[in-house]
């Protein structure tokens, strides 16, 4: 029983650390950019080892992932459970503004994930996180349309134009918030007003009819 217990001590322990290192590195990418933040400057601010961070990651990109990775699987999910009636650019960009509404709600930083993911720091792990999500985004992109237009001509290529351009509305909407806003996002209104409109600038891309 003893055992249990000190066993069970421990992975608490781990978890505590694994949280702190993971929020200090969240605050440090908000305030200075990835590429600002050094892994020093991360276990300052947990109050940890050098030693103690490579037990849990390996490098500082490590605690950009698991955001990335979880922040494009939240929109792709929503994406894919929009009524099949819906437009498919109309149903991204709602996608998006519902994944915003609960970080916010939740008190996240908004976007903190998107912020310098084509970074030069960043590795091929990185992009690679973004390419698969943008063919995924893709495959479900075609299949909406399908629906919507079953005559379409060229599905393939017109599905993956379009969840390219989303992504694109994406990335440029955070980078207008970044240089309106300096070294922090704009809040949650001025996020989806930009959003908004980015997304009505490829509106025309979108056009079902002229593409059958």
């Amino acid at each position: 029983m003893e055992g249990t217990q000190e066993h069970g001590r421990r992975e608490r322990k781990k978890a505590d650390t694994r949280r702190a290192l993971l929020s200090a590195a969240r605050s440090l990418f908000d305030a200075q950019g990835f590429s600002g933040t050094t892994v020093q400057q991360i276990v300052d601010l947990a109050d940890v080892s050098d030693r103690t961070f490579f037990r849990y990651f390996q490098s500082k990109e490590d605690l950009l992932l698991p955001d990335i990775a979880g922040f494009l699987d939240r929109i792709a999910m929503e994406f894919e459970a929009a009524p099949s009636s819906d437009h498919p650019l109309g149903a991204l960009l709602r996608a998006v503004e519902a994944v915003l509404r609960d970080d916010a709600a939740q008190g996240n930083i908004l976007m903190l994930p998107l912020r310098e993911p084509w970074n030069e720091s960043m590795t091929a792990r990185t992009v690679k996180v973004f390419i698969d999500w943008e063919q995924s985004l893709a495959g479900i992109m075609g299949d909406k349309i399908r629906l919507l237009d079953p005559g379409i001509s060229d599905l393939d290529l017109f599905a993956g134009v379009m969840a390219r351009c989303g992504v694109a509305a994406m990335r440029s909407t955070l980078w207008t918030l970044r240089d309106l806003g300096g070294n922090r996002l704009s809040g949650l209104d001025d996020s989806i007003r930009l959003l908004r409109r980015a997304f009505e600038l490829i509106e025309p891309i979108g056009s079902l009819s002229a593409n059958s």
